[in-house]
């Protein structure tokens, strides 16, 4: 993303595929994003911006770092099944912003952490009902 999309993205408001944070808040809040673009279209989450506003008041190297180190290990340990963000920083008049890319996801649905179940393997229940699922339907399959 240019400094030039970034701004223009900015000016725009939040809609159902773009949301603001002046900062990371914590792994629970951020899941939840990263779970709803997920389950819908994918999206767009841009840090160092102000939420609902989107006035740009930009991050420290400090913040980048953190937002970066920590989106990543949402993703990968708040989110079933895994996915996968992609992550840029864009600068604009000396400040940085983290942007954050959110894919449509491919098995759906797609759960918070703290919706799972306390199986011994720790198998969200979602995913669990797909497994089974999908097992039905092969077995359905076979009898045809």
């Amino acid at each position: 993303m240019t400094e030039q999309e970034l701004i223009e993205l900015c000016s725009l408001g939040e809609s159902t595929t773009v949301q603001y944070k002046l900062e990371f808040t914590t792994q629970k809040q951020i899941a939840e994003e990263l779970v709803a673009f997920a389950n819908t279209r994918g999206g767009i989450i841009v840090f160092g911006a102000e939420d609902k506003t989107g006035k740009m008041v930009g991050l420290t190297y400090e913040q980048v770092q953190y937002t970066s180190r920590e989106l990543g290990n949402t993703a990968n340990e708040q989110v079933r099944p895994v996915i996968y963000i992609e992550t840029e920083t864009v600068k604009h008049e000396g400040m940085a912003y983290v942007v954050a890319y959110v894919k449509n996801g491919i098995y759906k649905p797609i759960c918070c952490a703290a919706n799972y179940v306390g199986f011994k393997l720790k198998l969200p229940m979602c995913v669990d009902f797909l497994h089974f699922q999908h097992n039905i339907n092969l077995t359905a399959q076979s009898y045809t």
